[in-house]
């Protein structure tokens, strides 16, 4: 039976009984259909028959109890908060520690800054005493002085000895040892009126001048807080990039560049400076061999305090721990020069074309070229070409001398900014800082023209000529 079911489901039906086999397909498939969907519902019908009914419990009506988690605060959780108590309470223990180290150190400088005010107060005080009690004596006549003559010996006041300051007596007039008639002597001798003090008279005092050395404290000092020493370097961003020239006169022929410093920068021994957030403009050039740009710094200018900066700084630029920043070599003539070439190449067939066209004859008279009628057009040629591949190599050679290589600078790059002569940072300093580059920058400019002047020689010929 199961070898007819099998044979009926796969008989193929011939092609040739056309609407007979048509029918008889579409009747087994839908007897496959029924029998298929026959099968799905027993199958269906025996599963939900064997499936086990759920039980209904009286305790479904109850209330279901909480789950029991444990205990929520266990040893190892005490151990734990516990731990997190004295870490947190440690970094607080620590910034305290480290608040009040600060404030120690503020407290010693003032200490200190205190010491220093009040030592030099009281050193120009004891040189104010020394300087009154110096004029005190200067002033006060010595008591073992010789007395001058009866006629012009000075009455001082038996008062105090406060009431001496300002007496002044004139000195005694020299006795002319020669003079014979006695009204000569009176031109010699003071005048009774004349040698009393000023004192004496009218109870005034005399008018005393001091001067005294400026105290150490008031000399103008350097320090950290208003002077870069040479050697300080800071570390800059490039904020304006530039195409250096690296041609053989590119350090006469230099570009701008700009820098921006990111930190306050460090000086000798460490110390800090006072260069963040400053502005650096500088001068670059390039270096093929290298690939490097070669930076002067021109300018420094920031806002400290209030007060605008703006003073000339000698530096350069420092970068992976070599002079100079690494940059790209780009070298664009490499056509031209190709085309130089070529118009080389040109200018030789010509003149060769030329030769050929060209018979040169020697004679007793001496050498002559002649063009033989038949070699005209070559001759021609020859010439022209030559002329005008003469032409375009000392044009090609001419262009290719603009289009020097040169170095790319890209800005965004970090660089260390070393200062390679000191600068002040305050009103005085800078003062005198501008001061003594314009007489320097004077006295170069007096050097180069009295040697332009030596060097000239027509100066030369005229002294000479003068000797």
């Amino acid at each position: 039976m199961i070898k007819n079911f099998k044979k009926w489901l796969t008989k193929e039906p011939d092609i040739d009984d056309g609407l007979v086999a048509n029918t008889e397909s579409t009747k087994r498939n839908q007897i496959l259909s029924v029998i298929v969907i026959g099968v799905l519902v027993i199958a269906f019908a025996v599963f939900k028959s064997s499936r086990p009914t759920k039980p209904v419990h009286a305790s479904t009506t109850q209330e279901e109890e909480a789950p029991d988690f444990g205990e929520i605060i266990t040893d190892d959780f005490t151990n734990r908060d516990n731990r997190s108590a004295l870490t947190l309470q440690g970094q607080a223990l620590k910034d305290v520690q480290d608040e009040l180290s600060t404030f120690k150190d503020h407290v010693s400088r003032f200490e200190s800054d205190s010491k220093s005010k009040i030592e030099a107060l009281q050193k120009e005080n004891d040189e104010l005493r020394k300087e009154v009690k110096r004029a005190g004596a200067v002033s006060a006549p010595s008591p073992s002085s010789p007395s001058p003559s009866s006629e012009t010996a000075v009455s001082l006041p038996t008062s105090d000895a406060s009431s001496d300051f300002g007496v002044r007596p004139l000195p005694p007039k020299p006795a002319p040892s020669y003079a014979t008639n006695d009204l000569m002597k009176g031109d010699f001798q003071y005048d009774k009126s004349a040698s009393v003090s000023f004192d004496s008279q009218g109870g005034g005092f005399d008018s005393f001048d001091f001067y005294w050395e400026t105290p150490d404290d008031q000399v103008y000092r350097r320090t950290t807080k208003n002077y870069v020493p040479s050697g300080t370097f800071v570390t800059a961003k490039i904020t304006g990039g530039a195409d250096a020239n690296a041609g053989a006169f590119g350090q006469s022929d230099t570009a701008p560049i700009v820098f921006q410093t990111v930190h306050d920068g460090v000086l000798p021994n460490g110390e800090k400076s006072y260069l963040n957030n400053c502005t650096i403009i500088g001068s670059v050039y390039g270096d093929l061999s290298s690939s490097r740009g070669i930076v002067r710094t021109n300018t420094l200018s920031c806002v400290h305090d209030g007060r605008i900066i703006d003073i000339p700084v000698q530096g350069t630029a420092f970068n992976f721990g070599r002079n100079g920043i690494r940059g790209t070599s780009v070298l664009r003539n490499g056509k031209i020069i190709q085309m130089a070439g070529i118009a080389g190449i040109l200018t030789g067939l010509g003149e060769a074309g030329k030769g050929l066209a060209t018979t040169t004859s020697t004679s007793a008279l001496g050498s002559t070229s002649s063009v033989n009628g038949e070699d005209i057009g070559l001759n021609l040629l020859g010439n022209a070409t030559s002329e005008v591949g003469s032409k375009l190599s000392d044009y090609y050679i001419a262009l290719a001398e603009l289009y020097h290589p040169f170095i790319e600078v890209n800005p965004g790059g970090y660089v260390n900014i070393v200062f390679t002569a000191g600068f002040p940072l305050d009103d005085e300093g800078i003062e005198k800082y501008e001061a003594r580059l314009a007489d320097d920058k004077e006295q170069g400019e007096s050097n180069g023209l009295l040697e332009t002047i030596t060097l000239n020689p027509l100066a030369q010929q005229v002294n000479q000529t003068l000797q």
